[in-house]
C-alpha cells in the first residue's frame, strides 16, 4: 500500500467519525458507522456495529466477522493486523494496538517498533478499559474482566483479567446448562 493510499484511508476513518458523531448511538446509527468503516476494512462481516467516539486507525490491516459490536471511545490501532471474529464485544474505552516501541540505548524515543498480529476468538467479549497489547490471541468464548492488560494468549471459554491478565476461571464450556447437566449427572 502507498503512502497516498494510507493517508486517504486515515482521511475515510476520521470523516466517518466526524461525520456521525453527532448521531445518538441506536443499532442503526451503529450500523451505518459500521458499513462506513467497512468500506475500507480488509474485510467486514455483517451487523458491524460501532459506537461513537470509536477511533480506527489502519483499517486496511483489520478484519471484522459477523455481528460484531464496538462500544463508544474504543481506540483501534492497526499498523501490521487486528483480527475479531463473529460475535466479538468490545466494551466502553477499550484499547488494542498491534505496535508497540522498543528501547534502544535506553529511550523508546527512537527504538524500532515491533509489531504483531492480534487476534479475538469468536464470541468473546472485552470488557471495559481493558488493553491488548501486539501478539496476543484471544480465545474463542473468553471474557476478559474489565481495566485488564492482555499481553500474553488466553485459552477459549476462559475468564481471565488483571494486570498483566491471567486465566481465572475457565475450561472447556461456560455454558451454564452443560455446568448444570454435569453436576446433576455427578448427583
Amino acid at each position: 500500500m502507498t503512502e497516498w493510499n494510507r493517508r486517504l484511508l486515515i482521511l475515510w476513518s476520521w470523516f466517518v467519525r466526524i461525520s456521525t458523531n453527532f448521531l445518538p448511538d441506536s443499532v442503526w446509527t451503529m450500523r451505518l458507522r459500521g458499513r462506513l468503516y467497512g468500506v475500507a476494512m480488509k474485510r467486514c462481516g455483517i451487523d458491524f456495529q460501532v459506537g461513537s467516539q470509536v477511533t480506527l486507525i489502519g483499517l486496511q490491516n483489520i478484519s471484522v466477522g459477523n455481528h460484531v459490536y464496538i462500544a463508544p471511545s474504543v481506540v483501534c490501532l492497526a499498523s501490521h493486523d487486528i483480527e475479531f471474529e463473529h460475535e466479538v464485544m468490545i466494551a466502553y474505552h477499550s484499547v488494542i494496538t498491534d505496535g508497540n516501541h522498543t528501547a534502544i540505548h535506553g529511550s523508546y524515543r527512537y527504538g524500532p517498533r515491533r509489531e504483531a498480529a492480534v487476534h479475538v476468538g469468536r464470541g468473546a467479549w472485552i470488557s471495559a478499559n481493558c488493553t491488548l497489547l501486539p501478539g496476543v490471541t484471544i480465545g474463542s468464548g473468553t471474557v476478559v474482566a474489565a481495566n485488564s492488560a492482555v499481553s500474553r494468549d488466553l485459552p477459549e471459554n476462559s475468564v481471565s483479567g488483571g494486570v498483566p491478565a491471567r486465566v481465572l476461571s475457565g475450561g472447556p464450556s461456560l455454558d451454564p446448562k452443560t455446568k448444570y447437566e454435569s453436576r446433576r449427572n455427578a448427583a
